[in-house]
């Protein structure tokens, strides 16, 4: 005890932490324990302009950057850690990260919280963010006969069929699938899954091999890269994945920042990676408003590892202001969803005239794609969810095609409105003008590779 006071009295006169007054009225109102968050300040921004990364290229780069994030949210997070223990905060409690410069503390409880809150240092402690899977409606079976055509309609609608006849199906390329997990064995995935222990993390549970109790992400991995009844727009690209979301379709920042390390994580067996995704998918977010930028280092991250991130902008629509973070964020592209007819769907998120969210939109409507319950089966949803997958996939194609092209130039080739579909007119843009919910256009990838004038 003498050592605590010890403590609290040097530091009363320095700069603290802070204890989130929501995560104090939580307690407050019953809960006895939970688990927390200390966030620290974001130190991104001072590894990629400190010039240390010049030069640098691939796993190098990304090797460089990752150590330099661990050296420095280390030397923030370390000394608060070591101290806790002095609050009866055991160390198996604590879990650190250096994408986002934060720690977890399992089962805490207010008073030891209160304690370390007076420690020095800059950092605030805070409950997790909550975010939520993007279906706007349970997943409804399809039967086998029935979802046994050449392409499913979402697939052929951006004519992903003209690019693989040009010999470019996604092969070569990675995509990684942030969502409730995979269902590895789905006869349209079992194929495309890559494998080996690199390629999945299940930050929920630690189930060493693939699974989803859910059936959101199985539904999008197959959208992005199926290869059996039309369902994948990039049948021969390669998947990875990490269940962030659990079987509910729920996560918070612990979870999503775990699943954005492993997919930046350089190759090498010293890092337990064989590596990175070159591209990202992620059919998850908040609630509106949005405007929270806490995946902001993730995302910032993944971008200096040339990793694509795309996003849902959510199912809040058709108001304006309607889109949820991270997908309102910048260095990220969102996707909104379109029906079969090319409007875009009233429930697909915006921004405002003066905030352009999304970027883009994608078949999202009666979407087919593979189960969860079985090795066989399909199911059919709708949401920005399902729009979402359909530009990564659409971005492995550009990728196949030109594997030397960076973000820019993948994005640029399939949102640039001289490459788009402008939906049509909706009824649903009267309730945000100036700004279409489907920002440039609905894609299309044959267009984005300029493989023809003729494809509408």
């Amino acid at each position: 005890m003498l050592r605590i006071a010890s403590i609290l009295f040097l530091v009363a006169s320095s700069h603290a932490g802070v204890l989130d007054k929501g995560l104090l009225s939580a307690f407050t109102s019953g809960t006895k324990k939970m688990n927390v968050v200390f966030q620290f300040p974001n130190v991104m921004g001072d590894v990629l302009s400190s010039g240390v990364l010049n030069g640098l290229s691939g796993d190098d780069k990304a090797s460089k950057m990752v150590s330099s994030l661990k050296e420095q949210t280390s030397a923030m997070q370390a000394p608060i850690i070591s101290s806790l223990g002095l609050f009866g905060i055991n160390e198996d409690q604590v879990t650190s990260f250096w994408a986002n410069n934060m720690f977890e503390v399992k089962d805490a409880e207010l008073g030891p919280l209160q304690a370390a809150a007076a420690l020095p240092g800059a950092f605030t402690i805070r409950a997790p963010y909550k975010v939520n899977a993007l279906p706007i409606d349970e997943a409804t079976r399809v039967s086998t006969r029935a979802a046994n055509v050449t392409l499913q309609w979402g697939v052929a609608k951006i004519h992903s069929d003209i690019v693989w006849k040009a010999g470019f199906a996604g092969q070569g390329v990675v995509v990684g699938v942030i969502d409730t997990g995979l269902n590895a064995q789905h006869v349209a995935l079992v194929n495309r899954y890559r494998g080996g222990p690199y390629s999945w993390k299940d930050a929920v549970g630690q189930e060493a091999d693939p699974y989803d109790g859910h059936g959101h992400g199985t539904h999008c991995a197959g959208t992005i890269a199926g290869d059996a009844n039309g369902i994948g727009v990039a049948p021969q690209a390669q998947i990875m994945a990490c269940k962030g979301l659990d079987d509910r379709g729920s996560g918070s920042d612990i979870t999503l920042t775990a699943c954005g390390q492993f997919m930046i994580c350089p190759s090498g067996e010293e890092n337990g990676c064989v590596g990175r995704p070159h591209i990202v998918s992620n059919s998850w977010g908040g609630q509106p408003p949005g405007d929270n930028g806490w995946y902001d280092p993730v995302i910032s991250a993944m971008r200096a590892a040339n990793i694509i991130p795309v996003f849902a902008i959510g199912n809040s629509g058709p108001l304006c202001n309607t889109a949820g973070s991270p997908g309102d964020r910048p260095k990220l592209i969102s996707v909104g969803a379109t029906g079969p007819d090319d409007t875009i769907a009233y429930f697909s998120s915006r921004g405002t005239p003066y905030k352009k969210k999304p970027e883009t939109s994608a078949p999202g409507v009666d979407i087919v794609s593979a189960d969860t319950k079985n090795t066989g089966g399909y199911v059919k949803m709708s949401g920005t969810s399902m729009a979402c997958p359909h530009f990564a996939g659409a971005a492995a194609l550009v990728l196949s095609a030109h594997p030397d092209y960076s973000y820019d130039q993948v994005v640029k080739s399939l949102v640039n409105s001289d490459n788009s579909v402008k939906p049509a007119g909706s009824l649903w843009d009267i309730f945000c003008p100036g700004y279409p919910a489907g920002g440039s256009g609905r894609i299309d990838v044959a267009k984005a590779l300029n493989l023809t004038s003729k494809a509408t």
